[in-house]
């Protein structure tokens, strides 16, 4: 794989985990949003917080490691090992 290519792949790798961690904060932030705990008539949506939350720090994981692989590739050229021939 020629250097081109593979910084080519690792800026789509980096920009499609950058949309899917804004998509799971939107997610937490609609879950969380006008939560009042103390009304009884307020539906539990300690779940749905739990799962935005998590899928939000998973996001997050892999963003950062994606942007960590560009990251290295880029300033200290890198290879990625899954995109060695």
């Amino acid at each position: 794989m020629q250097r081109a290519e593979i910084e080519k792949y690792c800026t789509m790798s980096w920009s499609v985990r950058d949309f899917s961690t804004d998509s799971e904060t939107t997610t937490f932030c609609t879950a969380t949003q006008g939560m009042i705990p103390a009304d009884a008539n307020h539906p539990d949506k300690t779940a749905t917080i739990r799962t935005a939350g998590d899928k939000r720090r998973s996001a997050l994981q892999v963003y950062s490691l994606a942007l960590q692989r560009f990251t290295d590739f880029i300033i200290h050229g890198v290879i990625p090992d899954d995109l060695k021939e």
